[in-house]
Order: structure tokens, then C-alpha cells, then sequence
């Protein structure tokens, strides 16, 4: 009795008992395969001579080597029947490469005294059932002979062969390097160069499955080189063994879900195809449009990030390319955090495209909110750049406008475009009107946000500008009343008129960014959930208006006001626009400065210096500051605000691998007597959480 299993863990050295888990496939009366999960334990990989002392014997039983058959037998040779790709493996879990020769006497049966002729007869018939391309044999040490092997063992296929317009070709999984797009690799053929057209039609970092030529030229060298991609691959394992990724953290090894008695939980089918009810992992004859480049934009799931992997012309097929409607499936990439498109097929051009070659659409303004825009069709519009800065102080302010757009999808936020160009119906009308009048704003109330520059919420995306005249009597967070004119050669606001009010908004410059040598204002307001419906996913204040919480979704779950930094929102580097949605943006809960890099060395700096009270307890230094700071503060150096949930996240539940839920187990199993110090601290929230385990 055989058995057949399906290894889905890498043999695990470390583990004292068990090497890997292995999915046990039992046939029924049916012709289907039921599965069961067993181990394989670390006796499986010893050798145990039982007696034998013949040092050579024992070290061919633990050397096997693995080959590819790369040429069909040739029966007339004398000597030489198959040529074979031999896999060396290395310390990588790559394999290294040698051309080796099967001779014609691994295909002869030598009886050796047996005389059974039905045996002798089943014996030959099996050893001289010639090699095909593309099969897989093992031999061991004392199987070569004069460097020709003289006997194989058949095994399994490890890759799928055809002969191809006169081509030996096998098919195998590997991924293209983010770093150079030419290089492809995979396991057993680790240094794959590919040409400049099919570079261009993958993705990078992504599981694609290809085919490679494969030929023994007249000398006997061996020449292998790509061919063509043939599809996307679901399986991720591979992305993370590539040598670009062993040693970074985002790419670690999923590990197989177990229960509380140490059995895999049951692996469940996909759920039914439709969106209604919650995320899905895969996505089936779903249609979308292609907004340009690899993006595609699908009603049903407007917030995320859906991107081809492969480009596939098909000849009856119109190309993919911006406008173009399609049908796809889709997979939910654990890694990059976005769906990737693994089949496609496209439908025909449905939207006619901008001057520009970009998606057109026509947006209005939202009322009382000038710097954000509505589409019919796409929803909310962002306009980062300040297209339509003006629109709202000209005679179209409440008229609708055709712009082209550039898509930028973000799971934390409801505006999936961004505004690149106004188009000619209004385009004109707006460049006649800012060359005839005198563009004036008047008795304006604004924030000082630097030496410079002033902002007011009524204006939306403009930033006014503060002449040198005028810069002595104000500072960063003092508010004032002031009045401004369009100068149309420089395309910018100047203050001409400024008076300075009594009040003022507590601000700090802070390094919140990469950009070197220089440093951020931010400043401390009160700010509130958006009460409107479309915009709840924002906070505003009255000070800054709309504000954009990022990864802070946890800000907007409830309308209580809440004290936060926030700071103007500008490129960093490596970033061409701004990256939120709104001019100001969230970054630090809590009445105390934000921390940065510069202040957590000053502080540890200052720590050092003073040697701690010895009878100062933990919870009195937490009370020498607000609650609120210290829970942040906490936030902060976890982590948490800057990792936002999964998205297969729920409010009652965590996904596996969710960076939360990985803090707070690091958290339970490094600090000492954890659940102890909980319970003795807060007895009320222990018990809640002790039985929240159990509903």
C-alpha cells in the first residue's frame, strides 16, 4: 500500500521531531481524492545502515541526484543514449546546473542468475522504455560509471514539456527582478535572460510561469534561453525565496493555520463570487476598465488597487490600453497588498479619452468644499495640483467642468482619481476670464503655516504668499485677516493686506519627512468627524477644514472630537504630488508634539543623564502626562498607526497576519507575567477580555 502526498511546508531543520507538513491525498471508489494533513518527521531524512560498514555503500545511499531529460533516447548511439540536465542544490534553495549522459546500459536488464522468465521478460520490457524530453530521473553515486550513468529510477515530472514550431520547451514558475527587468528566475534555472518586449509586459515581483527553450547543440553544450511568458501564477512562495527578497521581512512565509490541538484548519473553498457581503481573496468575471498602464477600475470594488501582471494580446482581441473595457479574475496578493489580475480578456473601448491621452470625466465642486470635486461616474475627485484652485471664485463655480484624470487608488480613502487637466469645454473660458479681470480675494481668515505662506479652508487648494514686507509681525500658527491679488506671470496669490487676530494655533517644527534638511510645521487642533455622509472617512477642523487621517481610520469610527497634529501635506522623496487627499493631513493623536526621530534621541539623551527615582513606579510616570499621549505615544513606537489593518479585517476579528494582531501577540508573549500585571492594573478590562475569548 502506497501512499501520495503533496508537501506544503519547507523542510523545517530546527524542529527536533517534524520536517514538514504534507497533504495525504486518499483515493475513493469515486475516482476523487480526499485529503488529510500528516508529517514528515526528521527520521525520514537519516540513513540507517543496519550493519553495513562499507563506508562507499552508505554515502550513495544518502547522495541521490535529480536530472531533466533534455533529449529524446538515441537508440543508434553506441555509447550514448540521453543527455540530462543534473540539479546540484545549493545553500539557497537554488540549484546550479550540469549536462551529464545516460549510456545505453542503463537500459539493459542483466538477469544475474534469475530464471524466472516472466520476471526476466516484465524486468526488460520496463528498463528499455526509452526517455522522452522533459522526464525526470534519479541516479545515485554508484550509478555512474566512467562519467556515463548506467542505471536510473524514473520520477515524478517536475515540469510540464511540449515540442513547440520544432522547439523542445519546458514550462517553469519563477519571477522578474523590480531591480532588472531582464532577469528572470526561478529554482532550477536561477540566471534566465528575457528579451526587452516581454520585460516590458510583466511585472515585476510577481509568480509568472514561462516557457524556455531547451537544445543540446552538435558539441554537446547545453543552451537554454526564454522563450515566452505564458500566464500568472497564484503562488506566492516563490516571490519570497527570490534572492532580491530572502532577507527582507515583507516577504516571510506564511505560516499553515493550526488549531488548538495542532491539526490544520480546514482549507475552504472560495466563497460565491460577488462582492456583496465583503472582501473576497479571489475575484471571478469581474469587468473593469483600464485607466492606464496596468490599473484597472472596477465598480464594484473602487477603493482597491487592481493591476495586471501580464500583458496578452490576443489577435481577436482589441489591446488592452486606457479606455478599454475587460472581463478578469483576479487574486488577492498577500505581499503587495492588491488584487492581481491572472486572466483577462477585453471587451472594446467604452470611454472616450482627454486631449491627453488620459481618462476624461466631468466633475463639480462640492458645496462648501473647494477643493474637492464630484464625478458621476468615478465619485470624489481629488485635484492635488490645484487645476480648479480658481474655479470657485469665478463665474463657474457651481457649473460642471470636463477634466482628464490620472488614476490613484488608496484603500484608506474614497478619492480614487486626481485631476491633471481642465479640457476645452470650459478650459477657455476659465484662461479668458483669469486674462480680463483682476482676480481679488478679500478679508480672508487664515492660518500663518510657515514664514511665507498663509492658507485659508474657504479657499481650498491655494496657498497664499506673504511678501517680505509683511513676514516681521507673523509667525507659524497665528491667524489673521487678510486680502490677496492673482499675479497671472507667476501664477500665484500675494498678500497685499494682512492684520494679525488674538488667537492662535500651538505649533512645533518637526523633521516629519525623508527630505533632507528640512523640517515640517505642524500645529494642534481639535477636529471632528465629517458629518456628511460622502465624506464621514475624513475629519475637519475650523481651522484647516478637511483632514486626512491615512492609516488613522480608527479617528473616524466615532464623532467625538478629538485633539491632533496635523501638518501640510507635501511631496517626500521619491513622490511627484502630494500624498493625501486633502492640503492637511493627520499625523499625531494627542495634546503632546508629535515624536520624531530627532526628539526620541533628544529624549533618550536626556534619560541618560538622569538616573531614575528609586521608588518611581511605571504608573507614575504615565500619570505625569495625559492618558491620551501615553496611548499614543505606545501607538507609536508599536507601530500600529503606521500599519493599517488587512483589509480581510472585520470590527470583531483580525485576519491572520494582520500587523495589529502581531503586535499585541509580541506584546503577550515578550512582556514578563503580562496577563498577571493586566489583571492586578485593570481588573474590570481583564475580565472583559477573558471573556470576549469565549463568546
Amino acid at each position: 500500500m502506497r501512499h501520495l502526498g503533496l508537501v506544503v511546508t519547507d523542510t523545517q531543520v530546527a524542529d527536533p521531531v517534524i520536517c514538514n507538513y504534507v497533504i495525504e491525498f486518499i483515493p475513493n471508489e469515486e475516482g476523487e481524492y480526499k485529503h488529510d494533513l500528516v508529517q514528515v518527521g526528521q527520521s525520514a531524512f537519516r540513513f540507517e545502515p543496519n550493519g553495513v560498514f562499507d563506508p562507499v555503500f552508505v554515502k550513495n545511499q544518502k547522495m541521490r541526484h535529480l536530472g531533466l531529460v533534455v533529449t529524446d533516447t538515441q537508440v543508434a548511439d553506441p555509447v550514448i543514449c540521453n543527455y540530462v540536465i543534473e540539479f546540484i542544490p545549493n545553500e539557497n534553495g537554488e540549484y546550479g546546473r550540469e549536462l551529464v549522459q545516460v549510456g545505453q546500459s542503463a537500459f539493459r536488464f542483466e538477469p544475474n542468475g534469475v530464471f524466472d522468465p516472466v520476471f526476466v521478460k516484465n524486468q526488460k520490457r520496463r528498463l528499455e522504455r526509452p526517455l522522452s524530453f522533459g522526464d525526470i530521473i534519479e541516479w545515485e553515486d554508484a550509478d555512474v560509471l566512467n562519467k556515463i550513468i548506467s542505471r536510473i529510477h524514473r520520477s515524478v515530472n517536475l515540469f510540464e514539456a511540449r515540442i513547440y514550431d520544432g522547439r523542445s520547451q519546458i514550462l517553469v514558475t519563477g519571477v522578474v527582478s523590480p531591480t532588472n527587468k531582464f532577469w528572470f528566475w526561478s529554482e532550477y534555472f536561477a540566471d534566465i535572460t528575457i528579451d526587452n518586449e516581454s520585460a516590458n509586459d510583466a511585472l515585476p515581483n510577481i509568480s509568472l510561469s514561462a516557457w524556455l527553450n531547451i537544445a543540446v547543440d552538435a558539441d554537446g553544450r547545453l543552451q537554454i534561453e526564454f522563450d515566452s511568458f505564458e500566464s500568472v501564477e497564484c503562488e506566492g512562495n516563490i516571490v519570497a525565496k527570490a534572492p532580491w527578497n530572502r532577507n527582507q521581512s515583507k516577504y516571510t512565509t506564511l505560516a499553515i493555520p493550526m488549531n488548538d490541538d495542532g491539526i490544520e484548519t480546514q482549507i475552504e473553498e472560495p466563497e460565491a463570487n460577488e462582492y456583496k457581503g465583503g472582501w473576497k481573496q479571489e475575484l471571478r468575471n469581474y469587468e473593469g476598465i483600464c485607466t492606464g498602464g496596468r490599473l484597472l477600475y472596477c465598480k464594484e470594488l473602487p477603493s482597491y488597487e487592481i493591476v495586471v501582471a501580464l500583458f496578452k494580446e490576443v489577435k481577436e482581441c482589441v489591446k488592452l490600453e486606457t479606455g478599454v473595457s475587460c472581463e478578469f479574475d483576479a487574486t488577492w496578493n498577500e505581499f503587495e497588498k492588491r488584487f492581481i489580475v491572472i486572466r483577462y480578456r477585453t471587451k472594446g473601448r467604452v470611454l472616450r479619452l482627454a486631449a491627453d491621452g488620459l481618462m476624461r470625466t466631468t466633475v463639480k465642486a462640492e458645496e462648501d468644499y473647494p477643493c474637492v470635486f464630484n464625478s458621476e461616474e468615478l465619485g470624489l475627485i481629488d485635484d492635488p495640483d490645484g487645476v480648479l484652485s480658481l474655479l470657485h471664485l469665478s463665474p463657474y463655480q457651481r457649473s460642471s467642468v470636463v477634466v482628464s484624470l490620472h488614476d490613484s487608488p488608496s484603500i484608506s480613502s474614497r478619492f480614487r482619481f486626481r485631476i491633471a487637466d481642465v479640457q476645452p469645454d470650459k478650459g477657455p473660458k476659465l484662461k479668458k476670464w483669469m486674462a480680463e479681470n483682476e482676480i481679488v480675494v478679500r478679508d480672508a481668515k487664515g492660518v500663518v503655516v510657515d514664514k511665507c505662506t498663509v492658507y485659508s479652508k474657504d479657499h481650498g487648494s491655494i496657498f497664499f504668499v506673504i511678501p517680505d514686507t509683511l513676514r516681521s509681525d507673523v509667525s507659524p500658527g497665528k491667524i489673521v485677516k487678510f486680502s490677496a491679488q492673482y499675479q497671472r506671470d507667476d501664477k500665484i496669490f500675494m498678500v497685499s493686506q494682512m492684520s494679525v487676530l488674538p488667537n492662535e494655533v500651538p505649533a512645533a517644527e518637526k523633521k516629519m519627512l525623508r527630505l533632507p534638511h528640512e523640517q515640517q510645521w505642524v500645529f494642534r487642533v481639535t477636529a471632528k468627524k465629517v458629518r456628511r455622509k460622502q465624506l464621514d472617512f475624513l475629519m475637519e477642523c475650523d481651522e484647516f477644514g478637511l483632514l486626512d487621517v491615512g492609516s488613522r481610520a480608527f479617528l473616524t469610527n466615532k464623532g467625538t472630537p478629538r485633539i491632533v497634529w496635523v501638518m501640510r501635506s507635501v511631496p517626500d522623496i521619491d513622490q511627484t504630488e502630494r500624498p493625501s487627499r486633502t492640503p492637511f493631513q493627520i499625523v499625531w493623536v494627542g495634546e503632546r508634539e508629535p515624536i520624531t526621530a530627532n526628539t526620541e534621541e533628544e529624549l533618550k539623551s536626556e534619560e541618560e543623564e538622569k538616573a531614575p527615582e528609586p521608588n518611581e513606579s511605571v504608573a507614575s510616570k504615565i500619570n505625569a502626562i495625559s492618558m491620551e499621549d501615553a496611548i499614543e505615544a505606545a501607538r507609536e513606537r508599536m507601530g500600529v498607526d503606521s500599519k493599517p489593518h488587512n483589509v480581510e479585517c472585520t470590527d470583531q476579528e483580525c485576519a491572520p497576519g494582520c500587523p495589529h494582531m502581531e503586535m499585541l501577540m509580541l506584546m503577550v508573549e515578550t512582556v514578563p507575567k503580562f496577563l498577571e500585571t493586566l489583571s492586578e492594573v485593570d481588573r474590570v478590562l481583564y475580565t472583559k477580555l477573558v471573556n470576549k475569548i469565549f463568546e
